[in-house]
């Protein structure tokens, strides 16, 4: 639960139930979008996101079938997750090698099993672009210090939405690897002003 403490202020009396909680299974499939059938080998990753937006995640070959690309990820709690396949049996703890084909979605675990995911691999997208700077930057700093980062708009998406990239000299950039889905951009450590 989040509780707003007011400036100055000291809260007490706050309560909480804790619930028996029920675990559940996450069943689905996963496709190569360019063969149209199930990858030899897949890792699947499940990381879930907290209130205070950290994270846990895990990953590995998980109840895989190569033959009909079925996986199952049992004992899930309720909550928002991040579903991720690599078309291999590897576990990356960042974004993945620029170029490797993944899938990503994000599923809600509910008072039953999920049915019927489906994670579609494919080559991830590039972003390239420019910086426009109104003005001119303070004489501390350079244009080539900057980087523009993109973090996904979904809580609980997993960690390999979460990229950044530096800004090249001529004020261009490349972000590599982004999955579909909403983004929100930022440029971290911006001088004031």
């Amino acid at each position: 639960s989040i509780v707003e403490v007011p400036e100055g202020m000291e809260l007490r009396g706050i309560d909480f139930t804790v619930m028996r909680q029920h675990f559940h299974s996450i069943r689905g499939r996963v496709i190569d979008s360019t063969t149209g059938l199930p990858p030899p080998k897949a890792s699947i990753t499940i990381s879930q996101r907290t209130i205070t937006s950290g994270g846990s995640s895990s990953g590995g070959p998980r109840n895989y079938d190569p033959a009909t690309g079925a996986f199952e990820l049992p004992g899930v709690a309720p909550g928002q997750y991040g579903i991720s396949a690599l078309p291999n049996d590897g576990f990356f703890l960042g974004a993945p090698p620029v170029g490797t084909a993944w899938a990503s979605t994000t599923v809600t675990v509910g008072e039953s099993d999920v049915e019927d995911v489906v994670l579609t691999i494919t080559v991830p997208l590039v972003i390239t672009g420019r910086l426009n700077i109104e003005g001119s930057l303070p004489v501390t700093t350079s244009i080539d210090r900057l980087r523009v980062s993109l973090a996904s708009a979904t809580p609980s998406l997993t960690f390999f939405a979460n990229l950044g990239a530096p800004v090249g000299a001529d004020a261009s950039f490349k972000l590599s690897a982004v999955a579909e889905g909403e983004f929100r951009v930022t440029m971290p450590g911006l001088p004031a002003g």
